[in-house]
C-alpha cells in the first residue's frame, strides 16, 4: 500500500506547482473531454464531475465519499449540488487545504479506516487514486489482488444497498512488464523501458494489469454497470498541463522552484525528494506513455450487488 511517504514525494512537494497551474481546487487526474478536444480544460473537468455524478445516481443531500480526494474538486462540485461530501487523503497539506475551504477531509488511509465510524453512504468515487494503491514490492509479493480485494470489501461495507461506485485508474497497456524492463536508463532502443522505468520512479506504485483485472476482483461485491477508456483523455490533459506551465513567466517558475528547494533543503533526503519533484511534473513523458499505450486508461461505474 503506499504510505504517507511516498505520498508526500507524488503530492506534497508539489503542492504549490499543482495550485499555480490549475488554480483552485486543482483536478490533477484525467479530464472528460469525450472526443472533443478543443475543450478548454477547466470544461473538461467539470463535465467529468458532472459525468460522474450522474453516473452514480447523485441526488441533492446525498452523502458521497471520495477516496483520494486530493485537493477536493470532486467534493467542491457535491457541495455545490447541495450534496454532503466526505473525502480520504493520505497528503497532510491537501487535507489543510480542503478543510480551509470548509470540505470535510480527513488524513485516513482507506485501508485502516474504521469502516463503522462514517456511516454508510449514496455513492463513492475514487479517481486516479486506485492506481497507487499497489507498491512494486507488493506486486511482486503476490498480494495486488488481495488488497484490491480489500478495497471493494471496504467500499461493499460503506455504501448503502444498491448504490453507486465510480472508479477511474490507470492500467497497464499493451502488455505488463516484467520486473528487469523497468529501467529508467535504458537504451533508446528500448525506449518503453526507459519510459516505464520513469514514471514507475515517480512513486511506489503498481497499476492494474487492465480493466478486466479490476472488475473481476470487484464481482464478489460489485456488478459491473459500464465503463469507458480515458486514454486519449489522459494525454490531452497532460498536454494541458504542459502549455499552462509553460505560460508561467520564467522568474516565478525559477521562484517556485527555488521556494521548493529551500523548503526541504535540510531534510535527509532532499536528493530524493527533489528527484521526485520534478519528476512529478514530467508530463512530456506520461502524455507519450499514453500516447503510445504502454499506459491506459478506465473509467468504470459499479452497483453494489447486495
Amino acid at each position: 500500500m503506499k504510505t504517507p511517504i511516498t505520498a508526500g514525494s507524488c503530492y506534497d512537494y508539489a503542492n504549490d506547482y499543482w495550485l499555480k497551474i490549475n488554480g483552485d481546487f486543482p483536478d490533477i487526474t484525467a479530464a472528460f473531454y469525450n472526443k472533443n478536444f478543443s475543450k478548454p480544460l477547466n470544461q473538461a473537468q467539470n463535465d467529468k464531475h458532472d459525468w460522474v455524478l450522474s453516473g452514480i445516481d447523485f441526488r441533492p443531500g446525498d452523502r458521497i465519499l471520495d477516496i483520494g480526494c486530493g485537493w477536493g474538486p470532486m467534493l467542491a462540485a457535491v457541495k455545490e449540488r447541495n450534496g454532503r461530501g466526505v473525502g480520504f487523503t493520505i497528503s497532510d497539506l491537501q487535507v489543510q487545504y480542503c478543510r480551509k475551504r470548509g470540505l470535510e477531509v480527513y488524513a485516513e488511509d482507506w485501508k485502516d479506516a474504521d469502516a463503522n465510524q462514517y456511516g454508510k453512504f449514496d455513492g463513492i468515487v475514487s479517481i486516479g487514486a486506485f492506481e497507487h494503491f499497489c507498491s512494486p514490492e507488493e506486486f511482486k509479493d503476490g498480494r495486488q489482488e488481495r488488497i484490491y480485494k480489500q478495497f471493494f470489501s471496504f467500499c461493499h461495507h460503506m455504501l448503502k444497498t444498491g448504490k453507486h461506485l465510480f472508479l477511474q485508474t490507470m492500467t497497464w497497456g499493451y502488455k505488463v512488464p516484467e520486473f528487469e524492463e523497468i529501467n529508467p536508463d535504458a537504451p533508446l532502443n528500448l525506449y518503453h523501458h526507459r519510459i516505464r522505468g520513469a514514471i514507475l520512479g515517480l512513486s511506489s506504485w503498481w497499476p492494474p494489469s487492465s480493466e478486466e483485472q479490476i472488475i473481476d476482483i470487484a464481482a464478489p461485491y460489485f456488478d459491473f454497470i459500464e465503463s469507458s477508456n480515458g486514454r486519449e483523455d489522459y494525454a490531452q490533459t497532460f498536454l494541458e498541463w504542459h502549455n499552462r506551465w509553460r505560460e508561467v513567466p520564467f522568474l516565478e517558475r525559477w521562484l517556485l522552484d527555488a521556494k521548493t528547494y529551500l523548503k526541504y533543503y535540510s531534510a535527509p533526503d532532499f536528493r530524493k525528494i527533489m528527484r521526485n519533484y520534478k519528476k512529478t511534473r514530467a508530463d512530456e513523458l506520461f502524455r507519450e506513455a499514453f500516447s503510445q499505450e504502454v499506459l491506459n486508461h478506465s473509467r468504470i461505474f459499479f452497483q453494489k450487488n447486495r
